[in-house]
């Protein structure tokens, strides 16, 4: 246990490609046994940033966990757009070279006034015992610890997209 304390906050040169698979091949199982379709754009030969891998990964699992959920609740029957499309490319913003992370689903978006609240601590849209409303949170405030910005991009019954930037390492 002590081993696992020391290095959780250690930062090392991680691809973000390969936090996006380990994190689906987590959850695949239980995102086919929801007739959720995962696809991927995966930017090769990597996305390299200074981070965090554990940390980085609980992030991308919450981003599937409430894609997974908003899936659910707008199809209850198979769909062709009961589907998650995570990509991982490197961009350019305002001159500095950063990883983006997309997380996109077509579930039931998030209606504007909602959005404002999305990473407070304990706010959540689910019913009673089915969220925490930490989700978002820690994963805003980990995406922070890494120098980057988390963000959301959505149209109510139309889809929703996680977006987190994290600045491009050198190697």
């Amino acid at each position: 246990m002590s081993f696992a304390r020391e290095n959780e906050n250690e930062q090392t040169l991680i691809d973000l490609n390969e936090v996006a698979r380990a994190s689906i091949s987590l959850v695949e199982h239980q995102l086919k046994s929801n007739g959720i379709l995962v696809t991927t754009d995966l930017h090769e030969p990597s996305c390299i940033v200074r981070g965090n891998f554990m940390q980085l990964q609980q992030v991308v699992l919450n981003l599937l966990s409430n894609s997974r959920y908003a899936l659910n609740e707008r199809y209850r029957e198979p769909s062709p757009d009961k589907r998650i499309h995570i990509s991982c490319a490197p961009v350019a913003v305002e001159g500095q070279e950063y990883i983006r992370l997309s997380c996109k689903d077509w579930g039931t978006g998030i209606p504007q006034g909602i959005l404002e609240k999305l990473f407070d601590p304990f706010f959540t849209s689910k019913p009673s015992g089915q969220g925490t409303g930490l989700g978002l949170s820690i994963s805003y405030g980990i995406i922070k610890n890494h120098q980057g910005s988390l963000r959301v991009e959505s149209m109510v019954n139309k889809f929703a997209e996680m977006i987190v930037e994290i600045p491009a390492a050198t190697v």
